[in-house]
């Protein structure tokens, strides 16, 4: 297994076989690996760059999803195989991209952060094409859910931000936002099943 002078831990399991970790070298480099679960076959090294990665996910297909940290000062999503080839950015702006989770079809769902105030939902194909605004108001929206039926849950804070109210809208933006709830009170999300 890993077993370095940098710190290591787990970023996630693919197949329940394999592990994914992260090490911090330098006290500020983050990289991803790979490595089986039973220590054989040596690391794989994943994202490895000048920046630092986070894993984030797994989609159905098989892509790794991951946050890199560009530059130190900028989130931007990427995908990948789960050889570490294939890296594909799939939502790279001036903004934050924060991965948020998978939907059932596969696309990914990510807070983007504008301005460092503004925080507005997206979803994207695994492979950056696309691109759809599911929740991107002049109201604060985050994400809170993905259902097994391919709903996006989300948090709407108005302007004010003194209450919070829940929508859902499909992953790939279709149909329209649904009102989940919305009283007079603030709603908040506490949990899907």
């Amino acid at each position: 297994m890993a077993n370095t002078a940098e710190s290591e831990d787990l970023g996630g399991i693919i197949s329940g076989e394999r592990v994914i970790f992260r090490r911090l070298s330098g006290g500020t480099q983050i990289d991803l690996y790979l490595i089986n679960a039973d220590g054989t076959g040596g690391e794989l090294p994943l994202a490895t760059s000048a920046d630092s990665e986070d894993f984030a996910g797994v989609t159905a297909s098989g892509r790794l999803i991951f946050d890199r940290l560009a530059g130190g000062t900028q989130f931007d999503l990427y995908s990948m195989n789960e050889d570490g080839t294939g890296i594909t950015p799939i939502a790279t702006t001036e903004d934050d991209e924060l991965f948020a989770g998978i939907a059932a079809s596969g696309r990914v769902v990510f807070d983007r952060v504008v301005g460092g105030t503004q925080i507005d939902v997206y979803s994207v194909n695994v492979d950056g094409s696309g691109l759809v605004p599911l929740a991107n108001t002049s109201d604060v929206e985050f994400f809170g859910a993905v259902t097994s039926n391919d709903r996006v849950i989300f948090r709407r804070l108005p302007g004010s931000g003194a209450q919070g109210d829940l929508y859902s809208i499909s992953a790939d933006g279709t149909g329209g936002e649904a009102a989940l709830a919305n009283s007079t009170d603030d709603e908040q999300l506490g949990g899907v099943f």
